[in-house]
């Protein structure tokens, strides 16, 4: 498994973009963040794009993985470099 450790990873820029207006009406996306905004993202049926999650999150990875998401594994840093 490899972790992101640096902010200036490009995917990890392009989610940072999300935490604007300007940036989610570019893309078309918003962000959405902790597993209690995960838990509701599935309860509506909406998969995420993409997760970002450190090794330690509660949001498991048999969890990203049963839907079939893009996932990126980063270290604490750089969570909170895109959280709001």
């Amino acid at each position: 498994m490899d972790i992101v450790s640096s902010r200036s990873n490009a995917r990890v820029k392009a989610v940072r973009r999300l935490l604007t207006p300007k940036g989610r009406n570019e893309v078309g996306r918003t962000l959405v963040e902790g597993p209690k905004g995960f838990g509701e993202l599935i309860d509506a049926d909406i998969l995420p794009v993409l997760v970002l999650r450190t090794s330690s999150d509660r949001i498991s990875a048999s969890a990203v993985a049963e839907l079939a998401v893009d996932e990126i594994i980063v270290t604490d840093d750089v969570l909170v470099s895109v959280s709001d």
